[in-house]
C-alpha cells in the first residue's frame, strides 16, 4: 500500500523524501534531539510544579508544545498543571488535544473526568457530571486496573448521591492501588458522612500515613475528632490542614458538610 501512496504524493503533490528533507538521517537526528529537549524541558516543568511554581511550569510546557505540537504527553502534563492551578477549561482543552492525538488514553480520560467534575462543583451545575461519568467509564474500559479512574468515578457518583456505588469505587481504587492516598481519604470521608467513625478514622489515618502532606485528609480527620468530642485532636488536625493548604479555610466556612461537623 505504501508504494502507490508514495507514487501519488510524488506525481500529484511534489512530495517525496528528497523534497521533504534531503538528509533523512539528519532529519532523524534533529527529530531525536528535539524530542530530548522536550523531555528535558518537561522534567524542569515537573520540578517547578513540585515547588508550587505552576505558572512557570505551564510556560515551559507551552514552549514544548510549540516545538513539538504532536506531543500527547506534554498536553497531558500541561493539563494537569492547569487543573492544579484551577484553570479547568484550559485543562479540558489540553486533554481534548491529547485524546485527539491518542485515542487509547486512560490517563487523559480519567483526568478530563476529574476536571469536568471539579468544574461542575465550582459552577454548582450538574451538566458536566454526565460527561464526567462517561470519561471515567472509558478510562476504566481501556484500563480495568487503573485505580485513579475508579477513585474519580467515585467522586462523581458521590456528587450524584449514589453513596453505595461511590463507596464501591473507592474500595476498588484502594484494592487496585494500595498506595493511592486520596482514595483512602475519600472512602474515609464517606464513612464519616455515614457516621461510621471507626472506619473513617482508619481510612484517614492510612491516607495521612501514605501522603503526609494531604491537607484534606487532616481536615476530614479533624472533623471526625470534633464530632466525637476530641477537641484537642480536632484543632491539631484542622491547624495542620490549614498550614498545608490555607485555601481550605474557605472550605470550612462555606461547605455545609464541613460546617455541620464543626458544630
Amino acid at each position: 500500500m505504501k508504494r502507490p501512496l508514495l507514487a501519488y504524493l510524488r506525481r500529484y503533490r511534489g512530495i517525496s523524501k528528497d523534497s521533504v528533507h534531503n538528509d533523512l538521517l539528519g532529519f532523524i537526528h534533529y527529530r531525536n534531539n528535539d524530542q530530548n529537549r522536550t523531555m528535558e524541558r518537561n522534567a524542569q516543568a515537573l520540578n517547578l510544579i513540585d515547588i508550587g511554581e505552576r505558572e512557570k511550569a505551564i510556560a515551559l510546557f507551552d514552549r514544548s508544545i510549540a516545538n513539538d505540537p504532536d506531543s500527547e504527553f506534554t498536553y497531558r502534563l500541561r493539563a494537569s498543571a492547569h487543573q492544579q492551578a484551577g484553570n479547568l477549561s484550559k485543562a479540558i482543552a489540553d486533554l481534548n488535544e491529547a485524546i485527539q492525538l491518542l485515542g487509547f488514553n486512560p490517563e487523559a480520560y480519567a483526568l478530563r473526568s476529574l476536571c469536568l467534575h471539579e468544574r461542575s462543583v465550582c459552577l454548582h451545575e450538574i451538566g458536566d457530571l454526565e460527561d464526567a461519568i462517561k470519561d471515567a467509564n472509558v478510562a476504566i474500559q481501556q484500563d480495568p486496573e487503573f485505580g485513579i479512574a475508579y477513585n474519580t468515578r467515585g467522586l462523581i457518583l458521590n456528587e450524584l448521591g449514589d453513596w453505595h456505588a461511590a463507596m464501591q469505587d473507592f474500595s476498588d481504587a484502594v484494592y487496585l492501588d494500595p498506595n493511592l492516598a486520596v482514595a483512602y481519604n475519600n472512602r474515609g470521608f464517606l464513612y464519616l458522612l455515614q457516621r461510621h467513625f471507626a472506619r473513617a478514622i482508619r481510612n484517614l489515618d492510612e491516607a495521612i500515613a501514605l501522603q503526609p502532606d494531604l491537607a484534606i485528609a487532616y481536615l476530614s480527620r479533624g472533623i471526625e475528632h470534633a464530632k466525637r468530642g476530641n477537641r484537642n485532636a480536632a484543632d491539631s488536625d484542622i491547624q495542620a490542614a490549614l498550614a498545608l493548604d490555607p485555601e481550605l479555610e474557605g472550605v470550612l466556612r462555606s461547605d455545609d458538610t464541613f460546617i455541620q461537623f464543626r458544630r
